[in-house]
């Protein structure tokens, strides 16, 4: 049996062997157990060395209210692949998810060799601040190589994020995409959610959050889900050389070759409206959508896009359309739109 088949079919025999193995070394790592309330408990041994995230993984730099000090920095994974984690540096969810990661031999962008990481450092509280206050001051302090430097990874998991980190981040550099991890439910009130692609989450979404208002949401059970849910996000949302159309709406049986023949390269979904709805040049196009959406007969996507908008297309609510069509060409989406 492979170690990721014993993990996922037989967690307690995993934990055993994983345990023995690291004893037979004399290895000073913390190790994981499952526990029966799901949580993680680490066993530290004695003589324990720590190393500091600077040494285990390619220090990228550090966000703080004075804004974001990058480094350049290398790694084997492809640009399109590239992944960083933001966290504070005593994190120490990141080194349990690295030793998870490490086992994964098909898929070694979430090796720690290939992994960034980018420090959060806040020296003052920031719980009470306004957050576009907040945000204005560390994009406004971060000057335009750093912001251009966020380039150099595609996904950013952010851990726990601190107000008006992950917005920042968004602001700098538009084109990455970014998952915010939450552990804490606590730090919900200071999220602003359209501002992050993804939200890796435990439980439902607090009360008084809207549901349509996240593009993504993939549930973990435990701690130890957290690194396949990492590595399925990303094999989900990576550019593809070859992309299909996945129809959504509409499409019978007598569209196929019209779906096959698409240009994916081009566009990312084909429309079609009923030939009643005429767009206005005299009006603005915002106030068109609600209209343009009622008319709306069929829809198909590729299939990067189905994924990318899953809380929005692929539900028990249905498709929704509405915030769908919103947010998709606010993020520069594409779409042939035809009668």
């Amino acid at each position: 049996m492979s170690k990721i088949n014993k993990f996922l079919n037989n967690r307690e025999l995993f934990w055993k062997d994983f345990h023995a193995k690291r004893a037979d070394k004399g290895s000073h790592k913390k190790v994981l157990k499952p526990e029966e309330d799901g949580k993680l408990e680490k066993e530290v041994k004695p003589k324990k060395v720590v190393k500091s995230k600077k040494e285990t993984i390619n220090y990228m730099g550090k966000i703080t209210l004075d804004g974001a000090k990058l480094n350049k920095v290398e790694s084997d994974s492809p640009q399109k692949m590239k992944v960083c984690f933001v966290a504070d540096k005593n994190n120490d969810l990141l080194s349990d998810i690295l030793d998870i990661t490490s086992l994964f031999t098909d898929f070694r962008y979430l090796h720690k060799n290939n992994i960034f990481f980018i420090e959060t450092a806040f020296e003052e509280d920031v719980y009470n601040e306004n957050l576009r206050e907040l945000v204005s001051r560390i994009v406004t302090k971060t000057d335009r190589e750093n912001k251009t430097l966020f380039g150099l990874s595609r996904y950013y998991f952010v851990f726990d994020p601190l107000p008006g980190v992950v917005e920042s981040i968004r602001f700098c550099n538009p084109d990455i995409y970014i998952v915010a991890v939450v552990t804490k439910t606590k730090i919900f009130d200071k999220l602003s959610l359209e501002n992050f692609d993804c939200l890796l989450i435990k439980e439902n979404l607090p009360q008084g959050f809207a549901i349509n208002s996240i593009r993504k949401i993939e549930h973990f059970k435990f701690l130890s889900d957290i690194p396949f849910l990492m590595r399925k996000i990303v094999q989900e949302i990576h550019s593809r050389d070859y992309e299909v159309l996945l129809p959504l709406i509409g499409f019978d049986g007598f569209h196929q070759k019209e779906l096959m023949d698409f240009d994916t390269k081009k566009f990312d979904g084909l429309i079609k409206i009923k030939k009643r709805f005429k767009y206005s040049s005299y009006k603005n196009s915002s106030e068109q959508y609600p209209e343009f959406i009622k008319n709306i007969t069929d829809l198909a996507v590729t299939e990067q896009t189905f994924y990318a908008y899953s809380n929005l297309l692929n539900s028990k609510r249905g498709v929704d359309l509405e915030h769908f069509i919103n947010f998709s060409l606010t993020d520069g989406k594409r779409y042939y739109v035809t009668n």
